[in-house]
C-alpha cells in the first residue's frame, strides 16, 4: 500500500490473522529455535533473500516449521522452499517499487540542481548491486580462522622487524597477531 509498496495492516486485518502459540511447540523445537537464533545473533543480518542461503537461517525456519507441526523432513523442506520463493518475489517487487519512487522523488527535488549527493544516488540506483559485497563477511572465507580485537584510537602501524613479525602498534601499544602474513602483505603494500 502507498507509494513504495509497503504493507499496511489495520487492526481489523490483524484480528483475522492466525498466529501460532509458541507455548504449544515441543521442547525439541524450542531448543532448536533458540540454538539457531543464537547463531544468527552472532553475525550481521543480510538482505532477506540472501538470508535464505545461510545455514543458521534455514535451521531456524526448519525448527519453526517443526514446531508448527510439519513433522516430515520433505514436508518442511517443500514448505520452506515455497515460503522463500514467495518472500523473495514479494521482496523484489516491493524493492522495485521503492526504487521507482526514489527516482521520481529525486527528479522532483532536484529540478535542475545537481548536487554530488543526487548524482551519487542516481548512479547507485543503476549500479549492478550483485557486485556489492558485505564487509567483512564476504571477504573472509567461512573456513578461515579469524582473530577479533578492539583497536585503540590512533594511527596503526604494522611492525615487521627483528623483534616483532606481523604485530600491530597503535600509540605505543603492541598487539601481537596469531596470523600475520596477510596483514604484513597489506602493510608492505600500503
Amino acid at each position: 500500500m502507498g507509494r513504495e509498496g509497503n504493507q499496511v495492516t489495520e487492526v481489523v486485518d490483524a484480528k483475522m490473522v492466525l498466529v501460532p502459540d509458541p507455548r504449544l511447540f515441543s521442547r525439541q523445537a524450542e531448543v532448536e529455535i533458540c540454538r539457531a537464533f543464537d547463531g544468527m545473533c552472532k553475525r550481521q543480518s543480510r538482505a532477506l533473500p540472501d538470508e535464505f542461503e545461510l545455514e543458521d537461517r534455514i535451521a531456524l525456519d526448519e525448527a519453526i516449521l517443526s514446531g508448527l507441526g510439519y513433522s516430515q523432513d520433505s514436508e518442511r523442506s517443500r514448505m520452506r522452499r515455497e515460503l522463500y520463493g514467495e518472500i523473495a518475489r514479494t521482496y523484489r517487487e516491493i524493492r522495485g517499487a521503492e526504487v521507482e519512487m526514489q527516482k521520481f522523488r529525486r527528479a522532483t527535488l532536484r529540478r535542475d540542481k545537481a548536487s554530488p549527493r543526487t548524482i551519487a544516488e542516481e548512479i547507485w540506483v543503476d549500479f549492478d548491486h550483485s557486485e556489492v559485497r558485505a564487509f567483512p563477511l564476504d571477504f573472509i572465507s567461512p573456513r578461515e580462522s579469524v582473530q577479533s580485537f578492539d583497536l585503540p584510537s590512533g594511527v596503526p602501524r604494522v611492525l615487521h622487524d627483528l623483534f616483532e613479525q606481523g604485530a600491530l602498534q597503535v600509540n605505543g601499544n603492541v598487539i601481537r597477531l596469531e596470523r600475520f602474513s596477510y596483514l604484513c602483505s597489506l602493510g608492505a603494500a600500503g
